[in-house]
């Protein structure tokens, strides 16, 4: 969750829940079942946050900011050439 903080430059707030798509699952069948009006009620019935959110780090921030400069203007140039290798692998 460092990582994501991170690169977008947010707190994340995670969840306390260790079987998250267990929990999703249970929540969406509660929802199906009519036993929760909709999945908003269903979440904050069910989900618990963490108190503590993950902070970004600044020096981590600045260098993904760098990596993604990076990557748009390699995508930038090659995306004409992407675009032949996958017209090319599809037949």
């Amino acid at each position: 969750m460092q990582m994501l903080a991170d690169i977008l430059n947010r707190p994340v707030y995670t969840s306390q829940m260790e079987e998250q798509a267990v929990v999703g699952a249970a929540i969406a069948a509660g929802v199906g079942a009519g036993v929760y009006a909709g999945y908003a009620e269903a979440c904050s019935s069910v989900i618990r946050w963490n108190e503590s959110p993950r902070l970004p780090v600044k020096e981590n921030v600045e260098r993904y900011e760098e990596y993604y400069r990076l990557f748009r203007d390699l995508y930038s140039s090659n995306r004409d050439d992407m675009r032949r290798c996958s017209a090319l692998s599809r037949g």
